[in-house]
């Protein structure tokens, strides 16, 4: 096996995480205290999610720290796309990622150092966004989760 079929190869086992922003994909915006980031959906990457998220827009609920995963916060409440699989699937979200968790029909966010993480271990979470304009505010309202409580969000298609 030469070098390059070994690289193709290797490249179809250790699969690299698509979070590259398309500048045609659709945006949406994340409203929480006071806030409002846009989060370029990474259709490419996560299609069947994706389109979940859009036919149910508006999305509304709270936002909450996690207690496991670092920085990392969640949906309260169940945010049900239906049967969707994982889709562009890590465990370590890094800073920006808009993330969902189908198992437990839950949103996430990585504002920071994080790993999914339950109580009875490490998870894996499909990257379905990446936060485009206010990550410095969103992180600070996210930080706060950890003092204040939940927060109320809703998720609109940006115009």
């Amino acid at each position: 096996m030469g070098k390059e079929e070994l690289y193709e190869t290797w490249k179809k086992v250790w699969v690299r995480k698509d979070r590259k922003v398309n500048p045609d994909a659709p945006v949406v915006n994340f409203k929480i205290d006071g806030v409002v980031a846009r989060i370029s959906l990474l259709t490419h990457a996560a299609p069947e999610t994706c389109k979940a998220i859009l036919e149910r827009l508006p999305i509304k609920g709270h936002i909450i720290h996690g207690c496991w995963s670092g920085d990392m916060v969640r949906s309260l409440e169940f945010v049900d796309y239906g049967k969707v699989p994982f889709e562009n699937q890590t465990g370590y979200p890094i800073e920006g990622d808009f993330c969902y968790y189908p198992p437990h029909k839950e949103l996430t966010f990585s504002y920071g150092e994080a790993r999914a993480t339950m109580p009875y271990g490490p998870i894996d979470v499909s990257v379905v966004g990446r936060v485009i304009t206010k990550l410095d505010e969103l992180t600070d309202v996210f930080r706060l989760t950890r003092l204040e409580g939940a927060k109320e969000y809703i998720i609109t298609l940006a115009e």
